[in-house]
């Protein structure tokens, strides 16, 4: 019979360990050996408990899928943690839970659905716009006199609706955003010329009118 006490004293120790028989075994060698099997079990308890925490948190998110998710033939979780892929220590993949953020190489992304730390390679990247610069050919629009022109550039040393060098450094630019701008300053540009050219001709008729 088996009673465990866990006050039982060996020498100057005071372990918890199984005694054997009703008396229970006495001298120095048996207090050592009970002294090593109760840390053995002690060691084997901590680890059955580490490896059972991991499975269980490794469970959130499932390679094998989830059956609580629908298909279940995915990489998956019922919970709303955050997943890192994370090998030789090294943070590669990062994908947030709630929103499904996702970062490469970065952990920082909030605000955007995909965060890369590093170049990016593609063959090809299609953008879908919610506006275009078409404006510019409307009937209405009115193109910025030259001298008011010249005045804008002069002080602040960038075109309009271009940013500056400064809050390009300081935040960044939006693709869309800039490759909108540039193809308006663009459309700008050439109507600038079709004007120079109509008043080039107008000159020309006049001229030749002239020497007639």
């Amino acid at each position: 019979m088996k009673i465990f006490n866990p006050f039982l004293k060996c020498s100057h120790l005071t372990m918890p360990l199984y005694a054997e028989g009703k008396n229970g075994p006495s001298g120095a060698s048996s207090c050592n050996s009970f002294i090593k099997l109760g840390f053995l079990k002690i060691t084997l308890l901590a680890l059955v408990l580490l490896f059972a925490g991991g499975r269980a948190r490794a469970q959130n998110w499932n390679l094998s899928g989830n059956a609580s998710i629908s298909p279940a033939d995915k990489l998956g979780s019922i919970n709303p943690d955050n997943m890192r892929i994370v090998p030789h220590d090294s943070l590669r993949i990062f994908i947030t839970g709630l929103g499904g953020n996702v970062g490469i190489g970065t952990d920082k992304v909030s605000g955007y659905r995909l965060s890369v730390e590093g170049a990016i390679r593609a063959r090809k990247v299609r953008v879908y716009p919610g506006t275009w610069s078409d404006s510019v050919f409307a009937e209405d629009f009115v193109l910025m006199p030259a001298n008011e022109l010249e005045t804008y550039l002069s002080h602040n040393h960038h075109l309009p609706n271009v940013p500056s060098e400064a809050i390009v450094k300081e935040s960044g630019i939006e693709t869309t955003e800039m490759f909108n701008a540039l193809l308006k300053e663009v459309e700008i540009l050439n109507l600038r010329l079709l004007g120079i050219q109509k008043e080039f001709d107008a000159l020309k008729q006049k001229s030749g009118a002239n020497h007639r």
